[in-house]
């Protein structure tokens, strides 16, 4: 059961990377992770992280950990256009661990493909409010672990958030108030 949970995390986390335009070198990330979710681990009131692109809060219990630059977008080092939201967790080799958010930020939202088809059970969702933004989506299965993808536009940028809902006894839902107060904060700067 745990080889699977893990082949259903790390297939999750393939697909994504796949899809996604940008992302890095994993040792550049590992010391801006472990200060990042220092940082963000330690407050035990909602934080700010700065991404450089993009900010977003980060609710206490939650810590904030850079994404690697695997496609060298960004000189091999973090991708200021995403960061992983972990339930737990402190840094992005927790991934495996903890559920958590992976947020994207596209400048150019036609630059994004959806995963959906790669899924046999994938159910699109009726659109969401949260805050200002309404945003889209389906929830899928992937090893016998549920999923969920979110999209919302921002002018001609497009946010994309993949849920991990389960790991391990940790759970986390759309309908959290934590996971709201971080959609809702998403802003570009």
């Amino acid at each position: 059961m745990k080889m699977r949970k893990v082949l259903a995390i790390a297939a999750a986390a393939a697909v994504s990377l796949a899809l996604l335009t940008s992302c890095g070198d994993s040792s550049s990330a590992e010391t801006a992770s472990s200060s990042a979710a220092q940082s963000s681990s330690e407050a035990k009131e909602p934080s700010e992280y700065d991404t450089t692109v993009f900010t977003v809060t980060v609710p206490d219990g939650w810590s904030a950990a850079p994404v690697a630059d695997l496609l060298k977008k960004f000189d091999g080092k973090i991708n200021p256009e995403q960061v992983y939201i972990l339930k737990g967790g402190t840094t992005a080799e927790e991934i495996y661990k903890y559920p958590y958010i992976w947020v994207s930020y596209y400048k150019d939202a036609n630059t994004y493909a959806s995963a959906k088809s790669l899924y046999k059970d994938a159910e699109d969702l009726s659109p969401i409010q949260i805050g200002d933004r309404t945003w889209e989506g389906y929830k899928y299965t992937s090893s016998g672990y549920p999923g969920t993808c979110l999209t919302s536009k921002d002018g001609n940028g497009l946010w994309v958030c993949l849920f991990v809902l389960e790991n391990g006894d940790n759970k986390i839902a759309i309908e959290d108030e934590d996971v709201k107060t971080i959609l809702s904060s998403l802003k570009i700067k």
